[in-house]
């Protein structure tokens, strides 16, 4: 992150591994936190988590560094922590670059702004935010994932201009859910050829897949850095919001 002051409504990109929250079990107490509930809750437990709630954590303690090593770090860190579960292999379109109903990607909007939303409650101007949904375990689009955020931030009633900086974070630079969904989308195409005769699908077995000969394929941190490109951003912070515009108010 940089070291000076960032100008309101900054949005970055990282892929260095030390900034990600603490979302591992081994390195910080956050494990500990979820499965306790706070001294005030009426719930025996936290789990499950509702579809568009989250569990907020004032102090997880973080006390080991990134998981390559694990070493213990001389000085702890605490910070808060909003969890919420991601949409995990949602249907998608042919193509599979869109959620394939919208009321699945409604689902994936909601769950974001109730992240943010708490964020806002509690009085936090400046967010870390890891690969939500993304990844093989979770499998959403990511330029339709990145578009969200940015749709969020820059145009919801409740969360436009309220966050002074905002960093997406990547633990893997070269991780392409995109080229995963690809992959499982040819694969499942030469298995249904398989089906017609075996010849046929030892023809193609050598063509079939998109990492070979096809078009390349952004990584996630790619396609969020392009959707998050700062002078956009910057532009349409500096116009006036349209939705206090006199004809607005009059409507």
């Amino acid at each position: 992150m940089p070291s000076s002051k960032p100008k309101p409504s900054e949005v970055a990109t990282e892929t260095k591994r030390h900034y990600l929250p603490a979302i591992k079990a081994r390195r910080s107490s956050l494990f500990a936190t979820l499965s306790t509930p706070g001294p005030q809750s009426p719930l025996p437990a936290n789990y499950p988590i509702p579809s568009e709630g989250a569990i907020y954590s004032e102090c997880v303690v973080v006390f080991r560094g990134p998981h390559d090593q694990y070493k213990k770090l001389d000085r702890w860190k605490d910070l808060p922590v909003v969890s919420i579960p991601p949409a995990r292999w949602p249907k998608l379109n042919q193509m599979g670059t869109k959620y394939a109903f919208p009321l699945e990607r409604d689902l994936v909007k909601n769950k974001i702004r109730a992240a943010l939303r708490i964020c806002v409650y509690y009085g936090h101007t400046s967010v870390v935010i890891g690969d939500f949904g993304l990844g093989n375990g979770h499998r959403n689009p990511p330029q339709e994932l990145a578009e969200i955020w940015r749709e969020v931030f820059l145009y919801d009633p409740d969360l436009r201009g309220r966050f002074d900086y905002v960093a997406f974070c990547f633990e893997d630079a070269l991780q392409s859910t995109a080229k995963l969904i690809l992959d499982d989308i040819a694969k499942k195409a030469k298995s249904g050829h398989s089906h017609d005769s075996k010849s046929k699908s030892k023809s193609h077995s050598s063509g079939s897949s998109t990492s070979v000969g096809g078009p390349t394929v952004p990584s996630d941190f790619e396609i969020f850095k392009h959707i998050f490109n700062p002078s956009e951003l910057q532009d349409v912070m500096s116009r006036p919001d349209p939705r206090y515009g006199i004809s607005m108010l009059m409507s």
